[in-house]
C-alpha cells in the first residue's frame, strides 16, 4: 500500500511524514484514491514514523509505503476480529444456553473483549512504513502506482 506525503522531520535515518487523510495520493480529484468515502476522522492529516533510505528532507514529497500482508493483518484486526468474535461466542452460548440474558451478556461480554483488544494492539503495533521515493515539489500521477493499470486499460 502507497501514499503520498509531506516529510516534516528527519533523524537518525527515520523520517516523520505527514499524510493527509482521504486526500489523492498524487494528481486532484481525477486521482482513483482520492474519494470522501476513505475521509474517516475530523483530522485532516496523521504523522507517521517511516524508515528514510532514499534520504529525503524535510518539506519533500514522498511515497510512503506499508507492506501489504501488515496492510491485510490491520484491517483484519480491525474489521473482521471482533465480528468473528462475537458471532462466535454467540453460536457457542446460543447452543449451551436457552436463556436470552446469558447470550445477551455474553455477546456484550465478546463485543467488550474485542475492543480491549483492539485498544491493546493500537499501543503495542507499530507498522513499518518506509519511504520508498521522493516525489519533489510538483505533484502528478507519473509515479502512481495506479497509472501503469490505467494506462493498460486505455490501451485495451
Amino acid at each position: 500500500m502507497k501514499k503520498s506525503g509531506t516529510v516534516i522531520e528527519t533523524q537518525n535515518g527515520y523520517a516523520v511524514v505527514r499524510m493527509e487523510r482521504g486526500a489523492p495520493a498524487c494528481g486532484g480529484g481525477s486521482c482513483p484514491l482520492s474519494s470522501p468515502l476513505l475521509d474517516y476522522s475530523s483530522s485532516s492529516s496523521l504523522e507517521i514514523r517511516a524508515e528514510n533510505p532514499m534520504g529525503a528532507t524535510a518539506g519533500e514529497r514522498v511515497w510512503v509505503e506499508l507492506s501489504d500482508m501488515q496492510a491485510l493483518g490491520i484491517a483484519f484486526f480491525t474489521y473482521l476480529f471482533p465480528i468473528i468474535l462475537v458471532i462466535g461466542v454467540f453460536a457457542l452460548v446460543n447452543s449451551l444456553f436457552l436463556q436470552w440474558w446469558v447470550q445477551a451478556t455474553a455477546t456484550i461480554g465478546a463485543a467488550a473483549f474485542a475492543f480491549f483488544i483492539l485498544k491493546r494492539m493500537d499501543k503495542l503495533a507499530s507498522p513499518r512504513y518506509r519511504v520508498v521515493d521522493v516525489l519533489g515539489e510538483e505533484i502528478d500521477c507519473s509515479s502512481c502506482p495506479l497509472q501503469k493499470e490505467k494506462a493498460d486499460e486505455e490501451t485495451q
